[in-house]
């Protein structure tokens, strides 16, 4: 990248360092919420407040396929704290953009349409087999986009000058 990124390269160059801070053994996940183009929040996977991560102690679904038996799951998704944060410092986050870097869960779809974000823009491929979630989206006012560069890429151009 020789040029300045884009705000979307920006932040989804921001979502994916915050990710660096997830503490789930299986994906390490970054959200930020934006509002007039100032992130207001931000997020990664990991295990609630106060509990023992799974880095520290281990994987309750490490033998699960993707998208399954998320209740053996200790991580709180990133999306969820994200939220949550926003919640919790009592920010409005109507109207906000949420950077993702891997497409929401059915559980995180959930919170996302009560939270009136505005707009979802994801890193990774949509997961398909996630019908509910999809179905879902595509009845809502929300947009959703999907990234198409490699934040991680866009880090290490940026880096090397």
């Amino acid at each position: 990248m020789t040029s300045r990124p884009v705000l979307d390269e920006y932040f989804m160059m921001m979502a994916r360092i915050v990710g660096e801070r997830a503490t789930c053994t299986k994906l390490n996940v970054g959200a930020l919420l934006v509002k007039d183009k100032q992130i207001i929040a931000t997020g990664y996977n990991g295990a609630p407040r106060n509990q023992p991560h799974c880095t520290d102690i281990g994987c309750n679904r490490k033998d699960a396929a993707p998208g399954e038996e998320y209740h053996k799951c200790r991580s709180v998704h990133a999306e969820q704290n994200v939220i949550i944060q926003g919640a919790t410092s009592s920010l409005d986050i109507s109207n906000s953009t949420l950077y993702v870097t891997s497409f929401p869960c059915i559980q995180c779809v959930r919170m996302i349409l009560n939270s009136k974000i505005e707009r979802i823009v994801h890193a990774t491929d949509v997961d398909r087999t996630n019908e509910i979630a999809l179905d879902m989206l595509e009845n809502s006012s929300i947009i959703v986009e999907e990234f198409k560069k490699n934040p991680e890429d866009l880090i290490l151009d940026l880096l090397s000058g």
